[in-house]
């Protein structure tokens, strides 16, 4: 039963995380976008980088294992952070 109760709260976290993040990006694309019709530029983007991502992800997981999989995932995750962040940050500083 305790298992169960651990599903639960993991289950209710990571929805209202992705909640979280895709209601930021919205937000954000608005921020920066030059226009109105951009802002949710990012958003669409999602699924059509993980629809581009899965098959290559898959293959590579199933060649070199699920670790190497990953660890690549969070190095690539980590190294688009930086010029993700960077308009960010021109933008608030600039007004």
């Amino acid at each position: 039963m305790r298992q169960v109760g651990l599903l639960f709260i993991c289950e209710a976290l990571t929805r209202t995380s992705s909640m979280m993040v895709l209601m930021s990006l919205a937000l954000t694309g608005k921020w920066l976008a030059p226009g109105p019709s951009l802002a949710t530029l990012p958003l669409a983007l999602v699924p059509v980088a993980m629809t581009v991502t899965t098959i290559p992800a898959a293959q590579l997981m199933r060649r070199y294992g699920r670790r190497v999989g990953f660890q690549l995932a969070a190095l690539l995750g980590n190294a688009g952070r930086r010029p993700a962040s960077s308009p960010c940050g021109r933008a608030s500083s600039s007004s």
